[in-house]
């Protein structure tokens, strides 16, 4: 009905921070076209299954997934889009080359850069700085459960009630959802 407010509570907007799952290190080959280990293979479908079966109301139409440009994360995130279901096949991602080995700082630009009007949006990136992200955009009565570690293939999704730009420039601004360390 035109002119009528909506009802209910404010949106919440959900963003995953995913860390590429563990890597192989063959010898000659660049640290960006490093591909995943066997197992990293495997944790790559665990975090797949992760994400379709733990990720509610998801709409693709809504959603945004920046992934770097490395071949590990490429591999992550392809191995975990074939396993996460239908809905999942169907969000975009964009490939952003400045993910690669970014600091914090330059991750939250690029994901407000790709984050339009999505309700979701998703980062498979690397560490440090996808952990010291995530420790940025929390309050402080979660930084000790992120403290501990963020191992290749984990992932944690954080709320905020906030728009992405003043969430992504407001450290602070998240909740912590749910962390997870899938393994296949």
């Amino acid at each position: 009905m035109a002119g009528s407010t909506r009802k209910g509570p404010d949106p919440v907007n959900r963003l995953i921070l995913i860390r590429h799952s563990k890597s192989d290190r063959p010898s000659g080959v660049a640290d960006h076209d490093r591909p995943l280990s066997e197992r990293g293979r495997r944790d790559a479908v665990a975090l797949g299954c992760w994400l379709g079966s733990d990720i509610e109301g998801l709409n693709p139409d809504r959603a945004i997934i920046v992934v770097s440009s490395s071949e590990r994360t490429q591999q992550t995130w392809d191995l975990a889009r074939s396993e996460a279901g239908e809905a999942w096949s169907v969000v975009p991602a964009i490939t952003e080359p400045d993910v690669y080995e970014a600091a914090p700082s330059t991750l939250r630009t690029a994901m407000l850069q790709h984050a339009g009007d999505a309700d979701l949006l998703a980062l498979v990136g690397h560490n440090p700085g996808v952990s010291l992200l995530a420790l940025e955009l929390v309050g402080p009565q979660d930084r000790p459960r992120l403290a501990e570690g963020f191992p290749t293939s984990a992932a944690v999704v954080l709320e905020t009630d906030a728009p992405w730009p003043s969430a992504l420039a407001d450290l602070g601004a998240f909740r912590v959802s749910s962390f997870v360390i899938p393994r296949g």
